[in-house]
C-alpha cells in the first residue's frame, strides 16, 4: 500500500517535467471533434476529475487515499485546461461534449462501490482507456507540439496507473 507522501512524491517528481507549449496549431475543427472524447467524453478528463473528487469525498476508510485522490483530480484539472486551450486553437469550443456531440453528464461516473479494491480496479480501467484514447488522437496529428502535449499527459496517466495499482 502506498502512502500519501509516497504518491505525492511520484506526482511532484513527474511535475518537474513541464508541459510543452502549443505552437503552430492551425485551425482544424475536424481534429477538434476527435479530441472532445479526451476532454469531456465518458472517459475524458472531466469524468476523471469528477470521479476522483467523488472518491475523495466518499472514501472514509483511509485518509491517505482520500488525499491521493484529491491530488490526482487536481492534476486531471490541468489536463482539462490544456486540452481546452488546444480545442480553442483548433477552432473548437471548450464545451463539455464528447465527439458524439452528447453533453457530458454525471451518469458517466461509477457510483457502484466504495470498496477500495473495486474503486482502484475501475480507476485503473479508465486510466488505461484514457491512455489508448490519447494514443489514438495523437495518430491523427502531425503537429509536434500537439503530439508532445499528449505524450506528456500520458506520462501523468501512467503515474496515476502506478499509484492506483500500488493502492490495490
Amino acid at each position: 500500500m502506498i502512502t500519501y507522501q509516497e504518491a505525492k512524491q511520484i506526482l511532484d517528481d513527474k511535475n518537474k517535467v513541464p508541459y510543452p507549449k502549443l505552437i503552430n496549431v492551425r485551425r482544424n475543427p475536424l481534429y477538434a471533434d476527435i479530441i472532445y472524447d479526451q476532454y469531456a467524453g465518458q472517459y475524458g478528463e472531466l469524468s476523471a476529475i469528477t470521479q476522483y473528487i467523488y472518491e475523495h469525498i466518499n472514501i472514509n476508510q483511509n485518509e491517505d487515499i482520500k488525499k491521493i485522490m484529491l491530488q490526482i483530480a487536481i492534476e486531471e484539472m490541468r489536463h482539462l485546461d490544456l486540452i481546452g486551450e488546444l480545442l480553442l486553437k483548433l477552432g473548437g469550443k471548450a464545451i463539455y461534449i464528447g465527439s458524439n456531440k452528447k453533453l457530458w453528464n454525471a451518469s458517466f461516473l461509477n457510483y457502484e462501490s466504495m470498496y477500495i479494491k473495486d474503486i482502484m480496479k475501475y480507476n485503473i480501467e479508465t486510466e488505461e482507456i484514457a491512455i489508448k484514447g490519447y494514443k489514438k488522437v495523437m495518430s491523427y496529428s502531425r503537429n509536434k507540439s500537439v503530439i508532445d502535449l499528449f505524450e506528456r499527459i500520458i506520462q501523468d496517466e501512467n503515474a496515476h496507473l502506478d499509484i492506483f495499482e500500488r493502492i490495490m
